[in-house]
């Protein structure tokens, strides 16, 4: 590196340490200048990081990975706001910004090193790092590892649009702690929102009811025994407010926004900038192709179990080109996928099922490119996605000892929860509650083939328990709570 590049890359650094506490406290206010509030990973790896200015604690890289919109940069807003800390040793950058600068991580750091008149192995003082959209930089993961490997002085703290733009390789993954974000839960979006807060216990107790009961009649009796509070927590609520959580809800940026169609049009620009930049540098698809993806995702919105070959033929493109995109984004989290129930060689026969991993961008599919379903149509599918996170929130990291598949049959089922081998499958359909003898007809189909242990109807209905088909209905307003 020459010294003209050098002495540009120490002025933006001393640039960013001066500037950097103002810009960033901007994303830990609402416009109305209220504080936002923290997640549960903001206290996470708050304490981790109080913990290494102590010197009590090894664990000194940590990555946050999630979708666009999910809150990634709020979060590492709030660390870097709220964390005290000489200012020279506190430093923010954002990859996407230093590469559109012409600056590699790497020469910052040599830079950095030259500003602070140490090198890493001779530092007297903990440096906090805060790395910003590191999917940006494709050898990031390296120049950290170095970093790493240099010193036990500094905490490195990095966010990323998935799992697999953090987790480069073993190396990686023995030192770095990875974290995930999803989207909000109705207690968050409550809490952001309403300034409502969960009674302390209740989302694990319903947790356990749901997922853990050894049998129909112990869930019922376990949800039956927290109906006071549940019914205490909704007093207040209007309940147009779930509607609105389903809507667009899940994505923290959309709680600030009053108008639904300014709404729509921002998930939109989420959506232009998840194809354009994550997408396009992911795959690699030519210009050609790029537009038509966001026509995959527009048919997808309407069928979420996908035939690769109709799809392909629909929008004119090769099948490999629809697979490597559903891959992208998977990727990318913009959606996940649910796998028929079956053996590995059936499973891959039979279709897989797609859900947006946040059902405001199907919902926004719905309102701003053209769509006259009105509501009621869609809201089920809006809901088949809020189900499918919320599983995800709960055993994502689990996969591989949990299982969640589909019942690929007509009248099957919308999801089959193993929580870990031998413990027997739980059956889970999603309805409106307009419908619900067909619900008992799909999780009794499912649970006879799959030698279910209990079903679980969750609707906008009332808690009742059907012992002749091993089943409970739950209301929306206990599941939205877990």
């Amino acid at each position: 590196m020459d010294e003209e590049k050098k002495s540009k890359i120490i002025a933006y650094i001393r640039n960013q340490l001066v500037l950097s506490e103002q810009r960033l406290k901007e994303f830990t206010f609402d416009s109305k200048g209220n504080k936002l509030p923290y997640r549960d990973v903001y206290h996470t790896i708050k304490n981790y990081i109080g913990r290494f200015a102590k010197g009590e604690s090894e664990s000194r890289w940590f990555a946050l990975a999630g979708l666009r919109g999910v809150g990634k940069t709020t979060v590492l807003a709030q660390l870097f706001t709220d964390c005290e800390w000489e200012s020279n040793y506190k430093l923010y950058l954002s990859l996407d910004q230093t590469k559109s600068l012409g600056f590699s991580l790497t020469e910052i750091i040599v830079a950095y090193e030259e500003f602070l008149g140490t090198s890493l192995e001779t530092l007297k003082k903990p440096i906090l790092l805060l790395l910003d959209e590191v999917q940006y930089q494709e050898n990031w993961a390296i120049t950290a590892k170095t970093i790493y490997d240099r010193t036990n002085k500094v905490f490195i703290f990095a966010t990323g649009s998935s799992a697999l733009s953090l987790q480069t390789n073993a190396d990686v993954a023995r030192r770095m702690v990875l974290e995930k974000i999803y989207p909000l839960g109705f207690a968050e979006y409550a809490h952001a929102k309403l300034a409502k807060e969960l009674p302390v216990g209740l989302s694990e107790r319903l947790r356990q009811a749901l997922f853990f009961s050894n049998s129909v009649e112990e869930v019922y009796s376990a949800l039956q025994k927290e109906t006071d509070l549940v019914n205490a927590f909704w007093i207040g609520i209007e309940r147009f407010e779930v509607d609105r959580y389903i809507k667009f809800g899940t994505l923290p940026f959309a709680i600030r926004v009053h108008d639904e169609s300014t709404v729509y049009k921002q998930i939109n620009q989420v959506m232009d900038a998840v194809l354009e930049k994550d997408i396009a540098k992911l795959e690699g698809f030519d210009k050609q192709t790029l537009p038509k993806l966001s026509q995959l995702l527009y048919a997808l919105s309407g069928a979420d179990i996908v035939s690769v070959v109709k799809l392909a033929k629909t929008l004119d493109l090769n099948p490999r080109t629809v697979s490597l995109a559903l891959d992208a984004f998977e990727k990318t989290e913009v959606l996940f996928r649910v796998l028929p129930y079956g053996a590995h060689f059936a499973q891959v026969k039979k279709p897989s099922k797609y859900l947006f991993t946040s059902s405001a961008y199907r919902a926004m599919y719905y309102n701003l490119v053209g769509s006259v379903e009105q509501y009621e149509n869609y809201k089920g599918k809006l809901l088949e996605d809020v189900m499918g996170m919320y599983l995800m929130r709960l055993f994502g990291d689990k996969l591989g000892i949990t299982s969640l598949t589909y019942d690929s049959a007509e009248s099957g089922a919308d999801f089959i929860l193993e929580t870990k081998p031998q413990a027997g499958k739980i059956v889970i359909e999603v309805g409106m509650g307009k419908k619900k003898q067909k619900g008992f007809e799909q999780v009794t189909n499912t649970l006879s083939k799959v030698e279910g242990k209990y079903g679980l109807i969750v609707s906008q209905t009332n808690l009742s328990l059907n012992e002749k088909v091993n089943c409970v209905s739950v209301p929306l307003e206990y599941f939205l709570l877990v």
